[in-house]
């Protein structure tokens, strides 16, 4: 179904693992998205992201959580950037991902929102794990329920997201201005031309 619909999107959002960051198999898709389907709009979502905090980037910032995430955040800008501008030597329709490097990276871990919005006891083992892991690598900021709050929201990336839904929402009306621009250029030509060759 969503390869059947990739054709009416003007903007994606293409979830890649922060562990496995932009594969082959993630050019193959943005490959054929800016060439065939014409998508005009990429957001890279690093998914996962809790699974970077626990190793070295922890012990180089003494659990300093903001620096960690700082840190790694960089680190999957800057591989965007050259993962972007490689694809782009052999994909020319890629060149604008490479134009805008990280910008257009969002960080997300669903288990961290996970984490926000359920209860305790229904937590699995998974989520157990990784918040046991939080609470004990990171106790200064996963001290307090508000604290730990703050600290899952922003690791779960959600709320950027909903911004950036918000923002591509807005701008619906001037994509579709251009692209019913574009599709009355292409009749005025395609009519002028049959007048032609009549």
């Amino acid at each position: 179904r969503t390869q059947s619909m990739l054709h009416e999107c003007d903007a994606v959002f293409i979830v890649s693992p922060a562990g496995q960051f932009l594969n082959q198999t993630d050019e193959s898709l943005m490959e054929r998205l800016s060439t065939r389907e014409g998508v005009r709009t990429f957001y890279v979502i690093a998914s996962q992201f809790d699974t970077q905090l626990f190793g070295h980037e922890y012990q180089r910032h003494a659990g300093n959580l903001p620096d960690v995430i700082q840190t790694q955040q960089a680190s999957l800008a800057r591989h965007a950037g050259n993962v972007f501008a490689s694809w782009a030597e052999t994909n020319p329709s890629l060149a604008i991902l490479a134009t805008d490097g990280g910008k257009a990276l969002r960080i997300s871990s669903s288990i961290s929102h996970v984490l926000l919005e359920t209860l305790p006891e229904r937590w699995d083992e998974n989520a157990q794990f990784v918040h046991h892991q939080l609470c004990t690598k990171y106790p200064d900021y996963f001290a307090s329920a508000a604290s730990s709050k703050e600290w899952l929201t922003r690791l779960s990336g959600i709320p950027q997201l909903k911004n950036d839904l918000v923002d591509v929402g807005e701008n619906k009306t001037e994509i579709f201005k251009t692209r019913i621009n574009d599709y009355l250029a292409g009749q005025e030509y395609a009519c002028r031309t049959w007048i032609q060759a009549l």
